[in-house]
């Protein structure tokens, strides 16, 4: 018998220890899918508000976007903080106020509202605490009306890191416990949803510092401004481009045996001089972009290189009927009207270092650039005009155009205004063929011409409206053309040269817009 009663206990005694391990193991499976619910359902519960001067609530779309894709947050809708906000009696730009979030933040199981406004392209967050006390503010610079990706998941972590603080100081309050969020209809006590929050300014302000505990002075120091950085190093816009009228006053010499049109003496040579010289401008268009690739790329490490590397181009085109008189030692001919016409291009690869400075929040944006390219010029005379002033081409030295190279700043001073400076140098911007045999000999060793040219723009810029601006520039470009060898217009005795001097002065007004 003594032995028949071990036998039983050893028996019994594996079988004990199985169930118990089997106790243990379903007792931590289900604290572990307890632990994991109780995560989910105590997410820091967080609601968009609308923000001033949000036009189509696109930077709130932005934000809510962003919290649902980082999903650290449980989001409250809008309209149901608007319905509970609408049975306190209050509506219109009071339901998004921290008095507004205090009155409803414990209904609602709120840790944090983000608010704030938008001004002048910069979005000042405002985060509210369930007593609807500042718990965290930053402004930050949207690029063309939006936030860029890395700042949306740096707002999204700093908006999750100030609910779980806003959590804690309800907990620290003692105020509700953490369930999880119902959609139950907001139903206040009576006497919550008799007072009036307008109505009654004072008694908001006591239940404001009686909610919760007082602000931190330093709101700026919590660990949650880590989480988001401005964007320290502002740049250009994606694309910029403007359309605007062109006044512009062109004239031209030409003469034999000097270097400079002004040293010609006339009444001692007898060849052929020509003067262009319209007493009205002629009227035209011009149209420009510029487009950043990168301006947009500013989670890149480099990026603070490649948001200033873009490409500009331009096109104009202008027209008129314009005066010719031909002179010579024997007097002026006679008087000849002509259809003339201009037609420029250029395309240029420029890099720019963008700044603030100036007057307004937040300040406007400069730059100081280099530029490279091409472009051409070309006014053509109409070729049934019997005169022998030739039309200028200039496609040199490639056939297609002529390189340039120059010098750009903005300087503004307020958003509505600045000053705009521009240099060019212009390399080689030799005539077409024809008129260097006109001029000159294309077997010299120069080959018949060697030009030169500049261009200096300078004017005023600033912004209207919204992406809408304008532009009131001034232009004048120079070219000389000094002529080589024996030409078929000119004759000579001795050395053969020549001087050819092009001037144009314009006047560049219109509008422009930005994306």
């Amino acid at each position: 018998m003594p032995s028949r009663s071990l036998l039983t206990a050893s028996l019994k005694a594996p079988a004990h220890n199985a169930i118990t391990w089997c106790m243990v193991l379903v007792s931590r499976g289900l604290g572990l899918c307890v632990l994991l619910l109780g995560v989910s359902a105590f997410a820091q519960r967080v609601v968009i508000l609308e923000i001033d001067h949000d036009a189509g609530g696109q930077l709130r779309a932005q934000l809510e976007g962003a919290l649902e894709r980082a999903g650290t947050v449980t989001l409250v809708p809008l309209q149901r903080f608007r319905n509970a906000a609408a049975r306190r009696k209050l509506k219109g730009s009071s339901v998004s106020t921290g008095a507004a979030v205090a009155r409803v933040s414990r209904r609602l199981k709120l840790d944090a509202a983000v608010g704030g406004e938008l001004v002048d392209g910069t979005y000042h967050v405002l985060i509210y605490d369930p007593a609807g006390q500042e718990l965290w503010t930053k402004e930050v610079h949207l690029s063309h009306g939006q936030l860029s990706d890395e700042l949306l998941a740096r707002l999204a972590r700093a908006i999750a890191a100030a609910g779980a603080q806003g959590a804690e100081r309800s907990a620290g309050s003692g105020e509700r416990e953490r369930e999880p969020l119902d959609e139950a209809e907001d139903d206040p006590s009576p006497q919550v949803a008799a007072e009036d929050l307008v109505a009654n300014p004072s008694a908001n302000s006591s239940a404001d510092s009686s909610a919760g505990s007082a602000p931190d002075p330093n709101p700026d120091d919590r660990p949650a401004t880590a989480l988001v950085t401005e964007l320290v190093v502002p740049g250009p816009p994606l694309l910029r481009g403007w359309v605007a009228g062109t006044t512009t006053w062109r004239s031209q010499c030409l003469r034999p045996g000097v270097s400079r049109c002004r040293d010609f003496d006339v009444a001692t040579n007898t060849q052929l001089i020509i003067d262009f010289s319209p007493t009205v401008p002629y009227l035209g268009f011009a149209l420009g972009l510029e487009a950043f690739p990168f301006a947009r790329l500013t989670q890149l490490p480099i990026h603070r290189f490649l948001n200033g590397l873009g490409l500009v181009g331009s096109f104009r085109y202008g027209h008129s009927v314009t005066r010719i008189v031909e002179e010579t030692a024997q007097g002026k001919g006679p008087v000849k009207d002509v259809d003339s016409a201009e037609l420029g291009w250029s395309a240029e690869l420029v890099y720019r270092v963008h700044f603030q400075m100036g007057l307004g929040a937040p300040q406007p944006v400069g730059f100081v650039g280099l530029r490279a390219g091409f472009q051409a010029t070309t006014f053509t005379i109409d070729p049934t005009a019997s005169t022998t002033l030739p039309s200028s081409r200039r496609l040199a030295t490639l056939g297609f155009g002529y390189p340039i190279a120059g010098l750009d700043a903005s300087i503004p001073v307020v958003p509505f205004f600045g000053v705009d400076l521009s240099g060019s140098v212009l390399i080689s911007p030799r005539p077409a063929a024809d008129v260097v045999l006109a001029f000159g000999n294309p077997d010299d060793q120069t080959g018949g011409v060697q030009s030169t040219g500049f261009s200096l723009e300078g004017g005023f810029s600033g912004k209207l409206i919204g992406s809408f601006g304008w532009v009131l520039h001034a232009r004048f470009a120079f070219l000389v053309d000094r002529f080589s060898g024996q030409g078929q217009k000119w004759t000579c005795a001795d050395t053969c040269t020549g001087v050819g001097e092009e001037t144009y002065t314009q006047i560049i007004w219109g509008l422009r817009a930005v994306y």
